[in-house]
């Protein structure tokens, strides 16, 4: 899988439903339901984010592992950062092809103009 041709699918699939999507550097971010706060917000830290050119090797290794999806998601805009979350399944199921879905951003990302703090909880 090609993480720049599944941004653009991301940041149309944004566009599409009404949202310009923030002019900012992408940071990429790993979602784990272990992370995520009583308050509804992902506890991570503040090296957990990675570049795309990072994060593109893991991604790649990600839709070779069998895993029936992947979920791609505009967290919002941290430190002038566009946040791109991506949701996994709890483990890989041997699926022959990965699905890739989009979402975000969250309706409480968009009433704080984008902020991640919304989600977010980077320490």
């Amino acid at each position: 899988m090609n993480l720049a041709v599944a941004l653009r699918q991301l940041f149309t699939f944004v566009v599409e439903r009404g949202h310009e999507v923030p002019k900012h550097e992408i940071a990429m971010l790993e979602l784990l339901p272990s992370s995520l706060g009583a308050d509804g917000r992902y506890k991570v830290q503040r090296d957990e984010l990675r570049t795309v050119e990072e994060y593109a090797p893991r991604f790649a290794t990600l839709g070779a592992s069998g895993f029936p999806w992947i979920n791609l998601t505009c967290l919002g805009v941290i430190d002038e950062q566009l946040v791109v979350g991506v949701e996994l399944p709890a483990s890989p199921t041997g699926a022959a092809r990965t699905s890739l879905n989009y979402s975000g951003p969250e309706k409480r990302v968009l009433d704080s103009e984008w902020s991640a703090s919304a989600l977010l909880d980077v320490r």
